[in-house]
Formats: structure tokens, sequence, C-alpha cells
């Protein structure tokens, strides 16, 4: 092949004028026989045409579908395209549809009829070369065979004495005195058969059958029946039906089905009730279904049904969880929540408790009984009470309360000093510390000195005596002599008191007690001494 073309190229060298393989068609060909040549003369002229299944398109058919070998050895240009051949619409099928997805070359058109009609021909065509292949196919209506004549009856006859298509109902009837035994009326299907047999043509007579206990006929009261004629029957109040309401007579001369038979009404099980309990000893008409609930539950609705004609008349009650009232805050201590966040219910235990100094008085656990209510009102926190602060010899305690918090002051009697903290607190676990103890003032006696009366020699006292002047001035002298000396006994007391003082204050310091933020100004004692001194 590769020699072949490179011996046309030389030859299209060597002859001026030849062209070469003329162009290409897309889906097509040249008519020519000669294409198969490697040259061609100027003038030659080359006609395309398209494959099988394939036609010129229509926007190019203006075009030119040859090409010819112009002097300068090249073909004019080729102007045609060749696309897919369309069939196009099937054709219109009475009674019937196609259906074809596409319409070009090779495709399939399928063809369907209307219910109650039959395909005549093939049921398809083909997109050939030449349009769609074969005839269209006919849909002809679906007809039944005729109905056979029955004993004691007339048979129907095709309308317009033709014959029964799809869809024509044809109707039997009898000649008095007979019933029709099975269908009255038959129906043409689109398969071409008749719905039902045929019925027959009987005399039938049917009686009516006993009473039935505790209930009545409703409707169909006739001493005797024919064919397809009923009794209805009912119960009386409190009783139900066991078997079917309405009887018919039948062909053998007997009801289809037997009679029905009243039973007492039996409401059976009156159902479930979460957390309770149902107490239903019998469960026939008028009978009662008592409904009751757990313990911490309390029923919604009412607590009983009766059994009625019918069935239970109400519904069933509903055992909800008991629950208490949230409870309240207290003063100086903490009230308990539910637990979970959620609602107090029956049982559970609510514990109270106090801050720190502060102790339960009252119920200290409430529980939530079944009637919704608390078994005790709630607690109250009372301050703690630290009692006597205690004994302090040779001294005393002011306390103006002894609760929690509060605080008692110590004093000492005169002549004793006290010795630690003058005061005590009371805390959560009692008074804080010890008490002071109040210690004796030792201190140095003071000597008083003596002063002896002067003293007289008897016989001057005598010779005093002897007279009056002289007693006179024995009386002045003595009260003279006894106010100097008194005089004198006072002021050595008066300068020994005064150093005796001054030597108490330098060996005593003096304490000062500073009111506490707790104490009242009453209770404060500034610049007093604990020792009193006298």
């Amino acid at each position: 092949m590769a020699l072949r073309l490179l011996l046309a190229m030389l030859t299209a060298a060597g002859a001026a004028g030849d062209c070469g393989r003329p162009p290409e068609l897309e889906n097509g060909s040249p008519f020519n026989e000669s294409v198969s040549e490697m040259a061609f003369e100027v003038g030659t002229v080359i006609n395309y045409r398209c494959d099988s299944g394939y036609v010129f398109k229509e926007d190019s058919l203006l075009g030119s579908r040859s090409v010819t070998c112009k002097d300068d050895s090249t073909w004019t240009p080729l102007q045609v395209k060749c696309e897919v051949k369309n069939c196009g619409n099937t054709g219109e099928i009475i009674h019937g549809y196609s259906r074809a997805p596409n319409t070009t070359f090779r495709s399939k058109a399928v063809f369907y009829c209307d219910s109650g009609y039959l395909l005549v021909g093939r049921n398809y065509q083909l997109c050939t070369a030449d349009g769609w292949s074969g005839q269209i196919p006919t849909c002809e209506a679906v007809t039944c065979a005729n109905l056979s004549p029955i004993s004691n009856g007339e048979a129907p006859s095709p309308p317009y004495g033709e014959h029964w298509e799809y869809g024509m109902v044809a109707k039997y009837s009898c000649d008095k005195k007979y019933s029709l035994i099975g269908t009255e009326r038959l129906v043409c299907t689109e398969t071409g058969e008749w719905n039902n047999p045929p019925p027959k043509c009987k005399a039938v007579q049917c009686h009516r059958p006993e009473q039935i206990a505790d209930g009545q006929i409703e409707a169909g009261f006739g001493p005797t029946y024919s064919y397809g004629e009923t009794i209805s029957y009912s119960c009386v109040e409190g009783f139900q039906m066991v078997g079917k309401s309405v009887i018919e007579c039948r062909e053998n001369n007997t009801f289809v089905p037997e009679p029905p038979s009243c039973t007492l009404r039996n409401c059976s099980n009156p159902g479930e009730i979460v957390n309770g309990y149902i107490q239903a000893p019998n469960t026939t008409f008028g009978s009662r279904a008592t409904f009751s609930c757990k313990t911490g539950y309390q029923l919604v609705g009412r607590s009983y049904l009766l059994c009625a004609a019918d069935g239970w008349d109400g519904q069933i009650p509903t055992c909800v969880a008991i629950r208490c009232a949230p409870l309240p805050p207290i003063s100086n201590g903490i009230a308990p929540s539910p637990p979970s966040g959620e609602q107090w219910e029956y049982g559970i235990v609510a514990v109270y408790s106090c801050d720190a100094g502060y102790s339960l008085q009252g119920a200290v656990n409430l529980t939530c009984r079944e009637t919704g209510e608390w078994n005790w009102t709630p607690p109250m926190c009372i301050a703690k009470n630290c009692g006597y602060p205690g004994e302090i010899v040779n001294g005393y305690s002011v306390a103006a309360n002894t609760t929690f918090g509060s605080r008692a002051i110590f004093y000492c009697k005169k002549g004793f000093l006290m010795v630690g903290k003058n005061y005590r607190v009371c805390t959560a676990t009692g008074w804080d510390g010890k008490v002071p103890v109040c210690k004796e003032i030792k201190s140095t006696p003071v000597k008083v000195a003596k002063f002896a009366e002067p003293r007289l020699k008897l016989s001057q006292v005598e010779a005093r005596k002897k007279s009056g002047f002289e007693t006179a001035g024995i009386v002045i002298v003595c009260i003279i002599v006894f106010c100097f000396a008194v005089g004198i006994i006072a002021g050595l007391f008066q300068y020994k008191k005064r150093c005796w003082l001054s030597r108490l204050r330098k060996t005593h310091k003096k304490i000062r007690i500073k009111p506490q933020p707790s104490q009242s100004k009453g209770e404060a004692h500034f610049d007093e001494y604990s020792d009193h001194p006298t």
C-alpha cells in the first residue's frame, strides 16, 4: 500500500494537471467505479451518494453532490452531508396506539390495542432505508360466544342481532314461580370470555326457621321465602349474637347460614391499668370492674366500669404518682430539693439542715405521705446556746445572751487582778477559750506609830487636885496636848498612805478593756483597774 501511494505521488508529480484521490464523504461514497485509481485527469467528475440508511441532509441539498478535477490539480469542494434516515410517524392505529422511543434507521415501533380489542397482524415495524417495513396492524373488538338457552328461563340475545362484544352485559330471566340460581347479569370480558357461568331457573321455597332465644327477627316476616330472600335477626339488650345476623334462602330450599344464637354479653378483659389493680370477678352484662392504684399513686377518672350492651362503658382510669408540695425555705438553714430536680413523690424523704451555730428544732426528716401531704411541719433552725460561761473564783461574769455569737465578759472583785482574756464567745462548738483567773493583790501593811501620853508625878497630881484652879488648868493642858497628838498622828498616817499608793502604782500596770464589735456600750468598761485598789 505504501509503495502504491509512493508511485501515485511520483506520477502526480510527473503528470501536469492530474488530481489525486477525491475527497471522502462521511456515511457516503462515490458512484464511480474508478475511484480506486490513484490519479485523475483534469475535468474528471465524481458523483457521490449516501450509504444505506442515510440520506443527504436537507440544508445541504442545494450544494454540489459531485467534485471536478481542476487545472490546478485540485478538486472542487464537496458541499453535501449524509445524515441517518428518520422514518417519521408510524401512522395511526384505530382503537390502539404505538410506542417508538426512536424513529431513526433500524429503530422499532411496537403496536398495542385498547382494552377490549385484539391485535390483528404483526405488532411491530422496523425503520429501514426505504421507511417503515410492513403494514400497520389493526385492532378488532373482542367478542364473546353466544349464550346457550336455559330451562324454565330465557337466555339473552346480542343487541342489534350481531355478536357479543367486550363490555356488553347479558341479563337472564326465569319464568314465573322459578328463581334464578346464579348470576343474573353476565359481562363479556376483554379476554373474550363471560365473567360467570350461565345461571339456572329453579323452583325454590324456604320456610321460616324457629324463633331464637333472647333474640327476634328484625326484617323478613313472611311464612315462606323465595330464593335470595333474607331474614335479619337481633338480640335483646345485654346479649350478643353468635353467628351471622342475616340468613338467605338458597337453592336447596334452606337458609344459609343457619340462624344465629344470642348469649349473655361478655365484655371480656377491661384492659390494663399501669401502677394499679383491676377487680372484675365477672365480665358479663351488668357486671362491674373496679379499679384501684398502688400505694403512692392516686386514681384519675372513674373508679369503675360497667359491662353494657356495647361493651365497657367508658375509659379505663389512670394512676398518677402522688406528689407533695415544694418545701418552704427556713431561716439560718437549707431546705432540701427534690432528687434529680423532679417533684417530691410519695415515700421520698426530705432532710433539712442548719447553718453552723444553729440546731434543728422539730422534725429533721419529712416524708411525703400517700395523701400528698408531708408527715410533719418544717423544722426551725435555733441558734446554739452555750449555757453558763464558767465559774470564776473571786470574780463574776456578765452575759446578756448565751446563744451563738454572744459574748460573756468577766470581772474580778476588788483586791484581785485578772489573768487571761476577759471575755469568751459562744461558737458552734461552745464557749471559746478558758475562764480567766482572778489573782489576789498582795501589799506591805503600813505601821502607825503610837504616841505615849505624858505621865505626871503623883505628888504633882495630888498637888494640882488640891485647888480648882489647878484642876481647870490641868484639863486645858490635857486638851491641848491631846489635840496636838492627834494632829501629829493624822499627818503621819496621810504621809504613810501616800507612800504606799505610790509604790503600788509602780508595781501594778493599768489594764484597759477595749470594747468588742459585738459588745454594747453598756458591756464595755474603759480604764477600769482589774484589782480595784482601795
